[in-house]
């Protein structure tokens, strides 16, 4: 494998059809999945310390000022969505938050917002606030919204010490959590795939984690480039990996009008490598020294 032909997923089904189209265009690949540990320092304590905490800085950093009120913002929101939402509880007893109205099939942005208010449901009956009887929600606490208890990521509020956060009544923990990236790795052979276009389309469509796809693209647009041009100087007779070698840095290659030329300055083990790709595809045939395109 060349380093650089891999890329990134967070979700096995879309790994498994990038695989899928590999197999399809007899390309080398492998699908492997990593799990791995994440971690975010939080700050916990009701709405309303949070509030009066962020109200007692006075930062002089303009970053620092910005930061904050960000943070003002989220508790903002925070405070919008449980009036929605015990609202919403109140009128019919959470089945539109539950989606269970019948209504017309939603956008992705209606979705993600679904998403957000299951995740405050499972907040608030943490604390007392509902319950759920029958697929329906019952009030059991109606508080203030600044006694509702919240997380902060820790870095909004300028990472508070101990000792303030005690003074403020509020706590801050680490959260450590696990997820798990799908890696395919591919080989060099990944330039002869039947239809680069599709590839390339059905890699955005799959949404893998956006520096591999940057790295993974750049590796395939290199490579490519640079087996054309070593198919162009063996078919002007260079016949021996070392002639190749030789004479790879003396042209510049123009790949559009946007770009700066490329002139490529690898060593003599990178153009084995891509001159036995080029062999095993039919690209070109012969032992060095007698190499030649068919």
């Amino acid at each position: 494998m060349v380093q650089g032909l891999t890329i990134l997923f967070d979700d096995r089904d879309n790994a498994q059809r990038i695989m899928r189209l590999l197999k399809k265009s007899g390309v080398s690949a492998k699908l492997s999945s990593d799990p791995v540990l994440s971690s975010e320092e939080v700050v916990l304590g009701s709405i309303g310390a949070l509030k009066q905490y962020i109200l007692s800085q006075t930062p002089d950093d303009p970053e620092d000022v910005q930061t904050l009120s960000l943070a003002q913002g989220l508790i903002a929101s925070d405070v919008e969505a449980y009036e929605r939402i015990m609202r919403a509880i109140e009128e019919d007893g959470g089945k539109t938050l539950l989606g269970e109205t019948g209504e017309e099939p939603m956008a992705e942005e209606e979705i993600r917002s679904r998403l957000h208010d299951a995740f405050r449901l499972v907040l608030y009956e943490k604390q007392g606030l509902i319950t759920a009887e029958n697929d329906t929600i019952i009030i059991t606490q109606r508080i203030e919204p600044d006694l509702l208890e919240i997380s902060m990521p820790a870095d909004l509020i300028l990472y508070p010490g101990i000792e303030e956060l005690e003074e403020a009544g509020l706590t801050a923990e680490r959260m450590v959590s696990s997820e798990v990236h799908y890696s395919v790795q591919t080989g060099t052979d990944i330039i002869f795939c039947d239809d680069p276009e599709e590839l390339i389309s059905l890699l955005e469509e799959c949404e893998p984690e956006e520096e591999s796809l940057v790295a993974f693209l750049e590796q395939f647009f290199l490579l490519l480039m640079l087996a054309d041009e070593s198919v162009r100087l063996i078919g002007e007779g260079a016949v021996t990996i070392e002639e190749i070698h030789r004479r790879l840095p003396d042209t510049a290659i123009t790949a559009d009008q946007e770009s700066y030329p490329i002139r490529f300055t690898i060593d003599e083990e990178m153009v084995t490598h891509i001159v036995d790709t080029l062999r095993s595809k039919g690209r070109i045939s012969g032992k060095d020294g007698r190499l030649k395109v068919r």
